[in-house]
Protein backbone atom coordinates (compact mmCIF):
# COMPACT_ATOMS: atom_id res chain seq x y z
CA UNK A 1 0.00 0.00 0.00
CA UNK A 2 0.93 3.17 -0.35
CA UNK A 3 1.40 6.20 1.65
CA UNK A 4 -1.33 9.11 2.24
CA UNK A 5 -1.46 11.70 -0.42
CA UNK A 6 -0.33 14.39 2.05
CA UNK A 7 0.57 17.46 0.08
CA UNK A 8 -0.66 18.97 -3.34
CA UNK A 9 3.31 19.69 -4.14
CA UNK A 10 3.63 15.84 -4.80
CA UNK A 11 0.81 15.98 -7.07
CA UNK A 12 1.85 18.96 -8.72
CA UNK A 13 4.85 17.13 -10.09
CA UNK A 14 2.80 14.71 -11.88
CA UNK A 15 4.22 15.83 -15.66
CA UNK A 16 5.41 14.51 -18.98
CA UNK A 17 3.09 12.57 -21.24
CA UNK A 18 4.64 9.47 -21.06
CA UNK A 19 3.67 8.78 -17.16
CA UNK A 20 -0.37 9.87 -18.40
CA UNK A 21 -0.52 8.02 -21.40
CA UNK A 22 0.70 4.56 -19.88
CA UNK A 23 -1.86 5.36 -16.81
CA UNK A 24 -4.59 5.83 -19.20
CA UNK A 25 -3.57 2.35 -21.55
CA UNK A 26 -3.91 0.95 -18.41
CA UNK A 27 -7.29 2.47 -17.14
CA UNK A 28 -8.96 2.74 -20.19
CA UNK A 29 -7.50 -0.27 -22.29
CA UNK A 30 -7.70 2.80 -25.11
CA UNK A 31 -5.32 1.66 -27.01
CA UNK A 32 -6.50 -2.11 -27.62
CA UNK A 33 -10.50 -1.73 -26.76
CA UNK A 34 -12.24 1.26 -28.00
CA UNK A 35 -9.68 1.87 -31.32
CA UNK A 36 -9.59 5.93 -29.62
CA UNK A 37 -6.54 5.98 -27.09
CA UNK A 38 -6.61 9.51 -25.17
CA UNK A 39 -4.54 12.79 -26.44
CA UNK A 40 -0.53 11.28 -26.39
CA UNK A 41 0.92 15.25 -25.88
CA UNK A 42 -1.98 15.15 -22.37
CA UNK A 43 -0.99 15.75 -19.33
CA UNK A 44 -2.01 16.87 -15.93
CA UNK A 45 -2.04 20.75 -15.26
CA UNK A 46 0.53 21.75 -12.89
CA UNK A 47 -1.72 25.31 -12.99
CA UNK A 48 -5.29 26.61 -12.93
CA UNK A 49 -7.75 29.35 -12.36
CA UNK A 50 -10.17 28.65 -8.75
CA UNK A 51 -12.78 29.97 -9.03
CA UNK A 52 -14.56 30.27 -5.67
CA UNK A 53 -17.78 30.04 -6.63
CA UNK A 54 -19.84 27.18 -4.46
CA UNK A 55 -21.06 24.38 -5.65
CA UNK A 56 -25.08 24.15 -6.50
CA UNK A 57 -25.97 21.18 -4.36
CA UNK A 58 -24.01 21.04 -0.94
CA UNK A 59 -21.85 23.76 1.28
CA UNK A 60 -19.02 22.28 3.20
CA UNK A 61 -15.04 21.30 2.01
CA UNK A 62 -14.13 18.13 0.74
CA UNK A 63 -10.90 16.59 2.71
CA UNK A 64 -7.50 15.76 2.07
CA UNK A 65 -7.41 12.56 -0.26
CA UNK A 66 -6.70 9.48 1.82
CA UNK A 67 -4.82 6.59 0.34
CA UNK A 68 -7.25 3.26 0.82
CA UNK A 69 -5.68 0.30 2.27
CA UNK A 70 -7.03 -2.27 -0.56
CA UNK A 71 -4.14 -0.58 -2.76
CA UNK A 72 -1.33 -2.91 -3.28
CA UNK A 73 2.02 -2.61 -5.90
CA UNK A 74 -0.71 -3.27 -8.73
CA UNK A 75 -2.78 -0.78 -10.23
CA UNK A 76 -6.11 -0.56 -8.83
CA UNK A 77 -8.63 1.97 -10.60
CA UNK A 78 -12.37 3.56 -11.20
CA UNK A 79 -13.65 2.97 -8.01
CA UNK A 80 -17.28 3.05 -7.72
CA UNK A 81 -19.34 2.51 -4.34
CA UNK A 82 -22.29 0.51 -4.19
CA UNK A 83 -25.52 2.46 -2.76
CA UNK A 84 -25.10 0.58 0.84
CA UNK A 85 -21.83 2.68 0.70
CA UNK A 86 -20.62 -1.22 2.24
CA UNK A 87 -18.93 -2.48 -0.86
CA UNK A 88 -16.84 -0.80 -2.77
CA UNK A 89 -16.27 -2.41 -6.32
CA UNK A 90 -12.87 -1.30 -8.52
CA UNK A 91 -10.88 -3.01 -11.04
CA UNK A 92 -7.29 -4.45 -10.77
CA UNK A 93 -5.24 -6.99 -12.42
CA UNK A 94 -5.01 -10.30 -10.90
CA UNK A 95 -1.15 -10.32 -11.10
CA UNK A 96 1.95 -8.27 -12.10
CA UNK A 97 2.38 -10.08 -15.04
CA UNK A 98 -0.61 -9.19 -17.52
CA UNK A 99 -2.37 -5.71 -17.69
CA UNK A 100 -5.74 -7.29 -17.58
CA UNK A 101 -8.05 -5.88 -15.46
CA UNK A 102 -10.73 -7.97 -13.22
CA UNK A 103 -13.73 -6.61 -10.85
CA UNK A 104 -12.92 -7.00 -7.23
CA UNK A 105 -14.50 -5.57 -3.81
CA UNK A 106 -13.92 -4.30 -0.56
CA UNK A 107 -16.15 -4.35 2.24
CA UNK A 108 -17.16 -1.89 5.69
CA UNK A 109 -19.58 -2.14 8.08
CA UNK A 110 -21.12 0.79 7.73
CA UNK A 111 -20.49 4.93 5.74
CA UNK A 112 -18.37 5.78 9.06
CA UNK A 113 -15.57 2.86 9.34
CA UNK A 114 -12.78 2.79 6.64
CA UNK A 115 -12.95 0.33 3.62
CA UNK A 116 -10.94 -3.18 4.69
CA UNK A 117 -7.78 -4.09 2.96
CA UNK A 118 -8.60 -7.37 2.07
CA UNK A 119 -10.16 -7.93 -1.68
CA UNK A 120 -12.89 -10.40 -3.24
CA UNK A 121 -13.00 -11.05 -6.90
CA UNK A 122 -16.48 -11.29 -8.69
CA UNK A 123 -15.78 -14.70 -9.58
CA UNK A 124 -18.95 -14.87 -11.89
CA UNK A 125 -17.59 -11.89 -14.27
CA UNK A 126 -13.98 -11.90 -14.29
CA UNK A 127 -12.69 -13.58 -17.50
CA UNK A 128 -9.42 -13.71 -20.12
CA UNK A 129 -10.52 -10.19 -21.23
CA UNK A 130 -10.57 -6.95 -19.15
CA UNK A 131 -13.11 -6.33 -16.75
CA UNK A 132 -13.05 -2.75 -15.93
CA UNK A 133 -15.76 -0.03 -14.74
CA UNK A 134 -18.33 -1.53 -12.69
CA UNK A 135 -21.61 0.51 -11.45
CA UNK A 136 -24.19 -0.64 -8.98
CA UNK A 137 -27.69 0.46 -9.11
CA UNK A 138 -29.71 1.81 -6.58
CA UNK A 139 -31.18 -1.34 -5.23
CA UNK A 140 -28.31 -3.19 -5.26
CA UNK A 141 -29.42 -5.64 -7.78
CA UNK A 142 -27.60 -4.84 -10.70
CA UNK A 143 -24.00 -4.20 -11.94
CA UNK A 144 -23.04 -2.55 -15.24
CA UNK A 145 -19.57 -2.91 -16.34
CA UNK A 146 -17.33 -3.15 -19.31
CA UNK A 147 -15.88 -6.19 -21.19
CA UNK A 148 -13.74 -5.45 -24.01
CA UNK A 149 -16.01 -2.78 -25.57
CA UNK A 150 -18.82 -3.91 -24.63
CA UNK A 151 -21.05 -2.96 -21.68
CA UNK A 152 -22.19 -6.13 -19.94
CA UNK A 153 -25.43 -6.31 -17.06
CA UNK A 154 -25.25 -9.00 -14.15
CA UNK A 155 -27.46 -9.47 -11.38
CA UNK A 156 -28.48 -10.88 -8.00
CA UNK A 157 -31.62 -11.86 -6.05
CA UNK A 158 -30.62 -10.20 -2.97
CA UNK A 159 -28.12 -7.56 -2.20
CA UNK A 160 -26.07 -10.21 0.16
CA UNK A 161 -26.61 -12.75 -3.08
CA UNK A 162 -23.87 -13.45 -5.63
CA UNK A 163 -23.74 -11.97 -8.88
CA UNK A 164 -24.90 -14.03 -11.81
CA UNK A 165 -23.64 -14.61 -14.98
CA UNK A 166 -22.89 -11.58 -17.31
CA UNK A 167 -24.83 -10.85 -20.10
CA UNK A 168 -24.88 -8.26 -22.63
CA UNK A 169 -26.51 -4.93 -22.84
CA UNK A 170 -26.17 -4.85 -26.85
CA UNK A 171 -24.20 -1.40 -26.00
CA UNK A 172 -20.96 -0.56 -27.45
CA UNK A 173 -18.88 2.10 -25.07
CA UNK A 174 -17.70 2.44 -22.08
CA UNK A 175 -17.55 4.58 -18.28
CA UNK A 176 -21.28 3.64 -17.90
CA UNK A 177 -23.11 5.51 -15.17
CA UNK A 178 -27.14 4.50 -14.13
CA UNK A 179 -29.38 7.08 -12.40
CA UNK A 180 -31.05 6.27 -8.97
CA UNK A 181 -34.06 5.04 -11.22
CA UNK A 182 -32.06 2.41 -12.79
CA UNK A 183 -33.72 3.26 -16.12
CA UNK A 184 -31.47 5.97 -17.22
CA UNK A 185 -27.97 4.74 -18.62
CA UNK A 186 -25.33 7.35 -19.65
CA UNK A 187 -21.97 5.95 -21.38
CA UNK A 188 -19.59 7.11 -23.90
CA UNK A 189 -20.09 5.70 -27.37
CA UNK A 190 -16.87 6.80 -29.50
CA UNK A 191 -19.53 6.71 -32.50
CA UNK A 192 -21.58 9.76 -31.40
CA UNK A 193 -21.14 12.85 -32.90
CA UNK A 194 -19.77 14.72 -29.67
CA UNK A 195 -16.59 15.79 -28.43
CA UNK A 196 -13.91 12.88 -28.35
CA UNK A 197 -13.03 11.43 -24.93
CA UNK A 198 -16.28 13.15 -22.99
CA UNK A 199 -18.58 11.87 -25.69
CA UNK A 200 -21.98 10.99 -23.45
CA UNK A 201 -24.98 8.95 -24.57
CA UNK A 202 -28.44 8.54 -22.50
CA UNK A 203 -29.92 5.35 -22.85
CA UNK A 204 -33.39 4.81 -21.29
CA UNK A 205 -34.99 1.64 -20.49
CA UNK A 206 -39.29 0.90 -19.19
CA UNK A 207 -38.14 -1.70 -16.79
CA UNK A 208 -34.94 -3.51 -15.43
CA UNK A 209 -35.47 -6.63 -17.24
CA UNK A 210 -36.50 -4.48 -20.58
CA UNK A 211 -33.80 -3.65 -23.60
CA UNK A 212 -32.46 -0.22 -23.74
CA UNK A 213 -33.88 2.14 -25.78
CA UNK A 214 -31.98 3.88 -28.56
CA UNK A 215 -28.74 6.61 -27.67
CA UNK A 216 -29.04 9.49 -27.88
CA UNK A 217 -26.37 12.28 -27.42
CA UNK A 218 -27.23 14.56 -24.27
CA UNK A 219 -24.80 17.84 -24.70
CA UNK A 220 -22.80 18.91 -21.20
CA UNK A 221 -21.05 22.66 -21.06
CA UNK A 222 -17.01 21.91 -21.81
CA UNK A 223 -17.29 18.14 -21.21
CA UNK A 224 -14.74 18.52 -24.11
CA UNK A 225 -12.30 19.53 -21.66
CA UNK A 226 -13.04 16.85 -19.70
CA UNK A 227 -12.24 12.47 -19.84
CA UNK A 228 -14.41 11.53 -17.58
CA UNK A 229 -18.19 12.06 -16.29
CA UNK A 230 -19.88 11.11 -13.20
CA UNK A 231 -23.60 11.71 -13.11
CA UNK A 232 -25.37 12.42 -9.26
CA UNK A 233 -27.99 9.72 -8.61
CA UNK A 234 -30.97 11.82 -9.60
CA UNK A 235 -28.97 13.18 -12.72
CA UNK A 236 -29.41 16.94 -12.21
CA UNK A 237 -25.37 16.91 -11.55
CA UNK A 238 -22.73 15.85 -13.52
CA UNK A 239 -19.16 15.79 -11.97
CA UNK A 240 -16.56 16.72 -14.49
CA UNK A 241 -12.60 15.48 -14.05
CA UNK A 242 -9.78 14.22 -15.99
CA UNK A 243 -8.87 17.18 -17.53
CA UNK A 244 -6.79 16.94 -20.74
CA UNK A 245 -5.46 20.62 -20.65
CA UNK A 246 -3.63 23.03 -18.27
CA UNK A 247 -6.18 25.33 -18.83
CA UNK A 248 -9.26 23.79 -16.53
CA UNK A 249 -9.55 22.86 -13.16
CA UNK A 250 -9.28 18.70 -11.97
CA UNK A 251 -12.98 18.37 -10.96
CA UNK A 252 -15.66 20.92 -11.91
CA UNK A 253 -19.41 20.23 -10.99
CA UNK A 254 -22.24 21.36 -13.83
CA UNK A 255 -25.80 21.13 -12.39
CA UNK A 256 -29.61 21.77 -14.13
CA UNK A 257 -32.32 22.13 -12.17
CA UNK A 258 -34.72 19.32 -13.99
CA UNK A 259 -33.97 16.34 -16.16
CA UNK A 260 -35.01 18.36 -19.05
CA UNK A 261 -33.20 21.45 -18.86
CA UNK A 262 -29.85 22.46 -20.21
CA UNK A 263 -26.79 21.35 -18.39
CA UNK A 264 -25.71 24.98 -16.44
CA UNK A 265 -21.83 25.86 -16.87
CA UNK A 266 -19.49 24.16 -14.71
CA UNK A 267 -18.46 25.21 -11.95
CA UNK A 268 -14.55 24.39 -10.17
CA UNK A 269 -14.57 22.50 -7.48
CA UNK A 270 -12.37 24.62 -5.37
CA UNK A 271 -11.34 22.58 -2.55
CA UNK A 272 -9.44 19.52 -5.15
CA UNK A 273 -7.89 22.39 -7.05
CA UNK A 274 -4.88 22.14 -5.58
CA UNK A 275 -4.43 18.49 -6.30
CA UNK A 276 -3.95 19.14 -10.24
CA UNK A 277 -3.16 15.47 -10.62
CA UNK A 278 -6.61 13.90 -10.19
CA UNK A 279 -7.19 11.40 -13.44
CA UNK A 280 -10.63 10.44 -12.50
CA UNK A 281 -12.84 10.92 -9.70
CA UNK A 282 -16.40 9.02 -8.60
CA UNK A 283 -19.32 10.01 -6.07
CA UNK A 284 -20.85 8.08 -3.80
CA UNK A 285 -24.64 7.69 -4.06
CA UNK A 286 -25.00 10.15 -1.65
CA UNK A 287 -22.01 12.98 -2.70
CA UNK A 288 -20.62 12.52 0.81
CA UNK A 289 -17.37 10.57 -0.57
CA UNK A 290 -15.68 10.62 -3.84
CA UNK A 291 -13.00 8.00 -4.82
CA UNK A 292 -9.84 9.47 -7.22
CA UNK A 293 -7.19 8.38 -9.35
CA UNK A 294 -3.72 10.37 -9.96
CA UNK A 295 -1.63 10.12 -12.88
CA UNK A 296 1.72 9.55 -10.48
CA UNK A 297 2.63 7.02 -8.28
CA UNK A 298 1.17 4.52 -10.02
CA UNK A 299 -2.70 3.66 -9.97
CA UNK A 300 -4.30 3.52 -6.68
CA UNK A 301 -7.50 4.77 -5.08
CA UNK A 302 -7.84 7.66 -2.61
CA UNK A 303 -11.12 9.06 -1.04
CA UNK A 304 -12.41 12.51 0.31
CA UNK A 305 -14.90 12.96 2.39
CA UNK A 306 -17.09 15.86 2.59
CA UNK A 307 -16.87 17.65 5.58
Amino acid sequence: MRTLLAIPLLLAACTGGDTFTAFDARDDDAATVDGSPLDPDATAPDAMPVDAAPIDAVSGTWGTPQSLALNTDESETMAKAAPSATELYFASPPNTSTVVLDLYYVTRTGPSFDWGGSRTGVGALNTTETETEPVVSADGLEMIFRRGATLYSSKRATTGSAWGAATTTGLSGSRPDLLADGLTLYYRDTSATCPVQTCRVKVTRSSPTAPWGDPVVESISNTGEYQFVDFSGDGLRAMLSGPISTTVAPIAIASRATLTDSWGAPVVLSDLALYTGIRWAHWSWDETEMYLGFTTGGSDIYVSRFE
